[in-house]
């Protein structure tokens, strides 16, 4: 597993407990929890347009936003290689591949290349961390210091197999083989490639605080101008499709405070406290409240307790029609929540 900086843990504990400073403006008083859910919705026959501005933040019309249609792959194309071979191997008929743009390889071939050059800048931080240990177990004690040495070690075992022979100067242009594959993409593969991280795996909401002291490279990565251009747009395709994957981004995306997800941000922040509110509602009603965790649930409280009693009843019956859309996929068996821990993200790929 990819290990994020130490001062990134002193960086979520801020970011756990970061309080709202602006009230947001409300024409009630400010609701708690009881009042909230002592009163039952009800629509008013007027409400002030401060209050429909609410549900207007969170209003996706995913019923008259039709998703594109991907352009199909092109025929008499060779086989893709086999994805449990080292990359080194896969490579060239990856490339070829996606200069053709087949879609599976062109996202394979992207999310595999950020992983194995994440893999060589981890051996060169390995050596200086191997090298380093007397230093560090003097500033943070011997125990500390030696989780740090084996965590690294760790993370460049993790990736040694397969991104054996690899090298990062045989990439070619990947940014400009997924703008040739971008009609042919689906909404998984794009969200992969919004979502991916240098250690394999996605972005996701923490479900449980972290459990040890972890260093590393993991927040380098730097976007690419692919990404700059086209990566919120994927999200929202995603939820238009009802993606799992896109709900728990947006959530992210639009927190009012930095919460941490199981590793380092790789997407845009964008605050914005009524579309974190309405997603992560959404969230719960879908999946329950421990889906949340523990960071992302207490943020939504404070966000709750700055609304008044109206806001959030129309934010909430907002919430209550998108509800219906997404149930209907997840009785289709679209909710299913992707597990990278279990592989790399390259290989949900193929995946719809």
């Amino acid at each position: 597993m990819r290990v994020p900086l130490v001062i990134g843990l002193v960086l979520i504990a801020g970011g756990a407990g970061y309080l709202l400073s602006d009230r947001l403006k409300a024409p009630n008083a400010v609701a708690t929890t009881t009042e909230i859910e002592s009163n039952p919705l009800v629509t008013p026959p007027a409400a002030p347009a401060v209050i429909e501005a609410v549900a207007e933040k969170f209003e996706h019309t995913p019923a008259v936003v039709p998703l594109p249609v991907p352009v199909p792959v092109p025929q008499n194309l060779p086989p893709l290689p086999p994805s449990d071979r080292p990359f080194a191997e896969q490579f060239d008929a990856l490339v070829a591949l996606a200069e053709a743009g087949e879609p599976v390889a062109s996202c394979r071939l992207a999310l595999d290349s950020l992983y194995c050059q994440e893999h060589e800048l981890s051996q060169s931080f390995n050596k200086q961390m191997s090298g380093a240990a007397g230093s560090l177990a003097k500033t943070m004690g011997n125990e500390l210091a030696a989780t740090l040495v084996m965590g690294a070690e760790d993370s460049v075992s993790s990736g040694a197999g397969f991104c054996a022979g690899f090298s990062s100067k045989s990439v070619p242009d990947v940014n400009a083989l997924l703008n040739r594959a971008l009609p042919r993409l689906s909404v998984r593969q794009k969200l992969l490639l919004a979502l991916a991280r240098p250690d394999g795996s996605v972005v996701q909401i923490m479900r449980e605080p972290p459990r040890n002291p972890t260093i590393g490279g993991g927040s380098l990565r730097i976007y690419s101008q692919f990404l700059a251009d086209h990566a919120m747009d994927f999200l929202h395709e995603g939820i238009v499709a009802a993606d799992p994957m896109a709900l728990e981004a947006m959530i992210l995306v639009h927190a009012p405070g930095r919460v941490p997800d199981a590793g380092s941000v790789v997407f845009p922040w964008l605050p914005d406290p009524y579309k974190f509110a309405g997603y992560a509602l959404l969230q719960q009603q879908l999946s329950g409240s421990a889906s949340l965790g523990p960071f992302v649930g207490a943020t939504l409280e404070k966000v709750r307790a700055e609304l008044s009693i109206d806001q959030w009843q129309t934010l909430q019956r907002a919430v209550n029609a998108e509800e219906k859309r997404w149930q209907a996929f997840q009785d289709r068996g679209r909710s299913a929540r992707p597990d990278p821990t279990t592989s790399r993200a390259s290989n949900l790929c193929a995946g719809t």
